[in-house]
């Protein structure tokens, strides 16, 4: 199974924020947009797909120097969902 998930480049992740700024800062190779889904009046997030030859931790230091406080983390898909998507494209 293990195999099968380290198939996948990239993982999406939703991270609620304290606060963001009017526009969004630019983080090589990393998609970030504001997640409408998720954001309320008292809460903001924020959707990021990180490629797998990316760490974490090194992305949530570059938000941070931009003022971006990241209250929680969560994945935006299941990662067997996502490899089934894969693999099914990938058939077609």
């Amino acid at each position: 199974m293990k195999t099968l998930l380290n198939q996948l480049n990239s993982e999406t992740f939703i991270l609620d924020c304290e606060k963001l700024p009017p526009q969004l800062p630019p983080i090589e190779n990393i998609t970030l947009s504001m997640n409408t889904t998720h954001t309320t009046n008292t809460n903001y997030s924020l959707e990021i797909k990180v490629p797998k030859t990316h760490n974490i931790s090194h992305i949530l230091a570059q938000l941070t120097t931009h003022n971006i406080i990241v209250k929680r983390i969560q994945s935006k898909a299941n990662r067997l969902e996502e490899l089934f998507i894969k693999l099914t494209e990938t058939s077609q």
